[in-house]
């Protein structure tokens, strides 16, 4: 695992979710039958990694202390593990998502994103953004405790990674080892550096009260274009 620590930017790389996914993945058995392995994996992870993780009460906290008036049902929602993937499955370019890119803004605790870095769809970078510093600190935990996880070999308390019959010979999904699971969190005070992608707008009508200034350029792969831009795009009121 990789992890850079700059002014308002942490990304978090982790490049052993490839051996994880490997355990998984039988030589035999046709697409549908690899893909419901990895969902069931990635369902019981996500339950394992958020059995004490509650966003939604750091979300409403953090909106009555900014007295935040664009949400003011105070309302928090994260995916369901089953139905986000039941989403990705039904999406018309479903079989064509390997190589790209998954952003999800107001990430909050990361569990979306840690949903499309363990799916079998094979994003080629999986971004969260979010504003909130505390769920930014949440997510983080919960990443730590995912790269703790991946490097062990066996996790007694998820068997469902667990080496399954058949091995790792003759993998036909090596599309699928690009996978890499990226959080880029930042805070939201004034003149702080983020960086985002065309969704500015989005995320603009999301806080409300901010307004961001970007202009971005297409670049090969988020990671590259983050330690090169970082610091180029600003807040402010």
């Amino acid at each position: 695992c990789r992890c850079w620590f700059e002014t308002g930017l942490t990304l978090i790389d982790i490049d052993n979710i490839r051996s994880h996914r490997r355990r998984i993945m039988s030589s035999s058995g046709s697409r549908r039958a690899t893909i419901q392995k990895r969902s069931d994996l990635c369902v019981k992870t996500c339950r394992y990694l958020y059995r004490n993780v509650h966003g939604r009460l750091l979300s409403i906290k953090y909106r009555k202390e900014v007295a935040d008036m664009s949400d003011p049902s105070l309302t928090f929602g994260e995916i369901v593990p089953q139905s986000f993937l039941q989403i990705l499955n039904f999406t018309s370019d479903s079989t064509k998502l390997s190589g790209r890119n998954f952003v999800d803004l107001g990430s909050g605790t990361g569990r979306a994103c840690i949903c499309a870095a363990l799916s079998p769809y094979g994003f080629s970078d999986v971004l969260g953004i979010e504003l909130m510093p505390d769920l930014c600190a949440q997510s983080e935990s919960v990443c730590a405790r995912l790269q703790e996880l991946l490097e062990k070999p066996v996790a007694d308390n998820i068997a469902v990674i667990q080496k399954p019959k058949g091995g790792e010979k003759g993998t036909t999904n090596a599309d699928l080892d690009a996978v890499a699971l990226q959080v880029f969190s930042s805070n939201a005070s004034e003149g702080q550096g983020i960086a985002v992608d065309l969704f500015a707008n989005m995320i603009t009508k999301q806080m409300g009260h901010k307004v961001f200034k970007v202009a971005v350029k297409q670049h090969k792969t988020f990671a590259k274009y983050l330690k090169e831009k970082e610091g180029l795009f600003t807040l402010s009121e």
